[in-house]
């Protein structure tokens, strides 16, 4: 029940038109019959207790067809600003949308590349796998960008694609504050070859591996995993490396 749930879920964010049809007695092809019955059966038996993202979104649409309610938004919520997501899907997206029309709508994202267009491109086993998908050899071969920033940084460089399919979005971008990373440690050599999507130039990380900005912990247990970096924070802190808890992200 908890995994159906879950999908059921999953569908109003990322196949909203399906359950709209559901909402409106239609199953379309390829889908089970038995989901839309169930869906339509909770839906009836719980009525409003049951959270349905797809009417949410069409209730604020028609509200704001209404220029009255519109009127009262702006002057209620002039902006609104959304900080640190990494995933945004396309049914937000087009919410968003929506509401740019009538208030500014901020978005402030973490691009670990912002001076370079790096969204079409794979890590070499990305494209590796590309190349056994059958059907594969009628479309170019994707660019090898950054592996590390390639495998680790997939859900914010598809949240990137998606708002820049519209050029309301692209046209308004501001990297006026982006500044290049000095490759003075290791953790900034690193940020330096993702700032570049570098892939044969990259910094030489040889001389600077022990320098103590990354560090990679083993712990066979969440406890264990606290344990160590309560340890870290008072060496921190013991070594005067650590001046207030304002300098700790967990």
């Amino acid at each position: 029940a908890g995994k159906i749930a879950d999908l059921f879920d999953q569908y109003q964010i990322y196949r909203p038109r399906l359950i709209g049809d559901w909402n409106a007695g239609t199953v379309g092809a390829g889908v089970a019959e038995w989901q839309a019955w169930l869906w339509k059966k909770v839906k009836d038996d719980y009525g409003d207790k049951l959270s349905d993202k797809t009417a949410m979104a069409a209730f604020i649409t028609e509200a704001l067809r209404d220029p009255g309610k519109a009127r009262a938004l702006r002057e209620r919520l002039p902006r609104v600003n959304l900080f640190g997501l990494s995933i945004l899907t396309a049914f937000h997206i087009d919410l968003f949308l929506q509401l740019s029309a009538h208030i500014d709508i901020g978005f402030y994202l973490v691009n670990p590349a912002p001076t370079q267009y790096w969204y079409d491109d794979r890590s070499e086993r990305q494209i590796a796998r590309w190349r056994r998908v059958p059907g594969h050899e009628r479309f170019a071969v994707p660019a090898v960008g950054n592996s590390l920033l390639g495998n680790w940084g997939q859900v914010i460089r598809d949240t990137f694609a998606l708002l820049f399919r519209h050029d309301s979005v692209f046209n308004v971008l501001d990297d006026a504050e982006v500044a290049e990373p000095e490759p003075d440690t290791l953790l900034h050599r690193i940020q330096w070859d993702l700032f570049h999507n570098a892939v044969e130039k990259r910094q030489d990380l040889r001389d600077v591996v022990g320098d103590g900005s990354v560090s990679f912990n083993a712990c066979y247990t969440p406890a264990r995993e606290v344990e160590v970096l309560y340890n870290y924070l008072v060496h921190l802190v013991d070594t005067g490396r650590l001046q207030s808890p304002r300098e700790v992200v967990v």
